[in-house]
């Protein structure tokens, strides 16, 4: 499953946490968009690796960035310190 959320926090020592929160759902059909007016562009790249490398190596490419972005679901981050940092992505 692909992460819904993204929330971050950074909190200084004396101030107020700085806190975002970013819902995916919300961002998806932008970059769908960004997606289709990039897709000529998109096109021609994947053609010159395939003629290049071979639709094998395209193909592990392709399955790879899908398995890093489905592994992000439920990351969670903590930096503890002078600055606390808090990163979670559901």
């Amino acid at each position: 499953m692909i992460p819904m959320n993204v929330k971050i926090v950074i909190a200084d020592q004396g101030s107020k946490p700085f806190r975002l929160w970013l819902p995916l759902w919300i961002l998806f059909p932008l970059v769908l968009a960004l997606a289709i007016l990039l897709l000529p562009i998109i096109a021609i790249v994947l053609f010159f690796i395939v003629i290049f490398k071979g639709l094998s190596v395209t193909l592990k490419i392709l399955g790879a960035l899908i398995g890093i972005f489905c592994a992000l679901k439920g990351t969670h981050i903590e930096v503890d310190g002078k600055n606390k940092v808090f990163i979670q992505i559901d």
